[in-house]
C-alpha cells in the first residue's frame, strides 16, 4: 500500500481516469485495498494540487494535507482488505458481471423524451431568433 501511495502522489490523474486503471490493477492481482489507496490518494495529491496547496497555504499546511490524505487512504485500504478477507469476498468473482437496473423499454422512452426536450429547446431558441429578426426588419 505504501508503494501505491508513492506511485499515486506525483501522478496527475483524476477520479474518472483512475477507475479503468484500478480495474486493470485488480485484474493484474493487486489487492483491492491497495487499489483503493491508489484511487483515494491519486486524485487528491497530484503535483498540481500539491503546488497550489504549498504556495497558497504554506509548507506546514501541505505537510498536514499530505499526512491526512496518506493516513486516511492507507487506513481505508487496510480496512477494506481486512473486511474482504473476514467476509471471504472475492472481488474478481463478479467484476465482469453487470446488469441494467432500468428495463430497456424505459431506457428507450427516456432517450426519446430527452431528444424531444432538446429539439423543443432548439426550436424555441430558433423561433425566438426569428422573431427578433422580424422585429428588427419591421423598424
Amino acid at each position: 500500500m505504501v508503494l501505491m501511495v508513492l506511485v499515486s502522489i506525483p501522478m496527475y490523474i483524476c477520479a474518472t481516469a483512475s477507475t479503468p486503471i484500478a480495474a486493470g490493477l485488480l485484474f493484474a492481482g493487486v489487492s483491492p485495498g491497495a487499489v483503493l489507496v491508489f484511487m483515494l490518494a491519486g486524485p487528491a495529491t497530484n503535483i498540481a494540487t500539491l503546488g497550489v496547496v504549498g504556495k497558497e497555504l504554506g509548507k506546514r499546511s501541505l505537510l498536514a494535507y499530505l499526512t491526512g490524505v496518506i493516513a486516511t487512504a492507507i487506513l481505508f485500504g487496510v480496512t477494506l482488505d481486512f473486511a474482504l478477507s473476514y467476509f471471504s469476498v472475492n472481488i474478481l468473482d463478479g467484476i465482469e458481471q453487470h446488469q441494467h437496473v432500468v428495463p430497456e423499454m424505459v431506457s428507450l422512452l427516456m432517450t426519446w423524451l430527452l431528444l424531444a426536450l432538446i429539439a423543443r429547446a432548439f426550436f424555441n431558441k430558433a423561433r425566438g431568433r426569428l422573431a427578433f429578426y422580424k422585429e428588427e426588419r419591421s423598424r
